[in-house]
């Protein structure tokens, strides 16, 4: 079955998107206003052919708790528990890269298709990295294993 991309465009979506313009506001990702992430990240879902909305929200908000003040609370009550539980499963908490990213390889594997975002958000990473021929390409190598 395939998904049309209007499918997947519903008010909750567009709420999800408001508020990530909102509190990236000033945000850079490279040299272009950090939703330019958040755009690529969603595409990965609609490249891959996922057709759970509540996934393209995620993918949305996926950095909102890490990088803004937004709590995991305010994203529940907008959006919803299985959003929030999403959101959270990828979400990093503060400290060194190699132990945050052990605890959100945890947390992603305890929830259902969390990965699903947070390949999302790799593959945009790497695939930005590679057309920028940025340095965060070999960081993504050296990873690889472990994610």
């Amino acid at each position: 079955m395939s998904i049309k991309e209007t499918d997947i465009y519903t008010e909750e979506r567009f709420a999800a998107m408001k508020l990530a313009v909102e509190r990236h506001e000033g945000q850079k990702y490279g040299d272009k206003p950090y939703t330019e992430h958040i755009r690529q990240t969603t595409h990965m879902l609609y490249r891959f052919g996922i057709q759970d909305v509540n996934l393209y929200i995620a993918a949305e908000l996926h950095d909102i708790v890490e990088d803004t003040d937004t709590t995991l609370e305010e994203v529940r009550e907008r959006f919803g528990d299985r959003v929030a539980e999403l959101v959270g499963a990828v979400t990093a908490p503060p400290g060194k890269r190699r132990e945050r990213n052990k605890t959100v390889y945890e947390q992603i594997n305890a929830v259902d298709s969390a990965i699903i975002v947070k390949l999302a958000d790799r593959i945009a990473n790497v695939e930005n990295a590679w057309k920028t021929w940025n340095s965060l390409l070999f960081m993504y190598h050296k990873e690889y294993r472990g994610f």
